[in-house]
C-alpha cells in the first residue's frame, strides 16, 4: 500500500506553462502547481481536465499544489511518476509479483551497464535486474508505451539484452505498470517509437522477461497498490 496523498481537492487544468509546471482554478482562483511527471500526456491533461491536486505547502516548495491525477470516465490517472517504482517496491517486499518469486534481497537504483552509467530501478537476489516503465497512455484498453521517442528506454532495453548474452547467471526483467485502471494489456507504441518496440521484442527473443501489471488505486486516490497481471502484447 502507497501512500499518495493526505488530502486531495479537485480543480480545474487551464494549461502547462513547461513540462513541470501548470496552472490550475481551484475554488475559482488560478494557481500554479507542479505537475510530478514530465511526459507529454497531451491525450488527457488538457485545458479544461479535471484534475486531483494536493495543497503539500512549504518552506521548501516554490509551488504549493502538486497535480497527481487527472480524472477520466472510466478511472483516474495518475500523474505522479515516482509512484509507480513504489508500488513495485512494496509489491516485491511481499512476494506479490509471482514471477520473481522468491524475493530475498532488494537493492534500488544500482549502477550496471557496459559503461557503469545507467541505473537499474531495482536488482533482486543479487542477480535479477528490474526495470519498471510505468505508463498511462490508453487507446481501446490497451497500454502504450512509450507515448514519445525515449532514449534512455532504448538504453536501459540494450543494456539488459548485454546483461542476458554476457553472464547466463543474470536474469533481466522489464515491467510495464499501468498508472490507470481501464487497461487490459500493455504493448510498445511502434507509431511513437518504432525502434523501442523492436528492441523489446529482441530482448524477449533473447531471455529478457517481460511482465505487465495494472494498478488499484483506493480511497478515491489516496492509496494505490499494486493490481492483478495483464497481458503483453509485443
Amino acid at each position: 500500500m502507497v501512500q499518495i496523498a493526505q488530502k486531495l481537492e479537485e480543480a480545474i487544468f487551464i494549461k502547462r506553462e513547461n513540462r513541470f509546471v501548470g496552472i490550475i482554478k481551484l475554488h475559482g482562483v488560478q494557481y500554479k502547481c507542479h505537475i510530478l511527471n514530465p511526459g507529454r500526456m497531451i491525450k488527457f491533461l488538457k485545458p479544461g481536465a479535471r484534475v486531483l491536486v494536493e495543497n503539500r505547502s512549504s518552506p521548501k516548495r516554490k509551488l504549493d499544489y502538486s497535480l497527481l491525477y487527472v480524472k477520466h470516465p472510466k478511472s483516474l490517472i495518475l500523474i505522479d511518476s515516482q509512484v509507480p517504482n513504489e508500488i513495485i517496491f512494496e509489491a516485491l517486499k511481499k512476494d506479490r509479483i509471482e514471477p520473481l518469486s522468491p524475493v530475498h534481497k532488494i537493492k534500488r537504483e544500482v549502477r550496471y551497464g557496459q559503461k557503469n552509467h545507467s541505473r537499474i530501478d531495482f536488482l533482486l537476489n543479487d542477480n535479477i535486474f528490474l526495470e519498471v516503465k510505468a505508463t498511462n497512455y490508453e487507446e481501446n484498453g490497451v497500454g502504450y508505451f512509450p507515448d514519445a521517442p525515449t532514449s534512455r528506454g532504448k538504453r536501459h532495453l540494450q543494456e539488459l539484452i548485454h546483461l542476458v548474452r554476457n553472464n547466463p547467471k543474470n536474469q533481466a526483467v522489464v515491467l510495464f505498470l499501468s498508472q490507470r485502471m481501464d487497461i487490459q494489456k500493455i504493448s510498445p507504441f511502434d507509431r511513437i517509437d518504432p525502434e523501442f518496440g523492436n528492441l523489446l521484442r529482441n530482448a524477449k527473443k533473447i531471455g529478457v522477461k517481460v511482465l505487465a501489471y495494472g494498478i488499484q488505486i483506493k480511497k478515491d486516490g489516496k492509496i494505490a497498490v499494486l493490481g492483478k497481471p495483464l497481458l503483453v502484447q509485443i
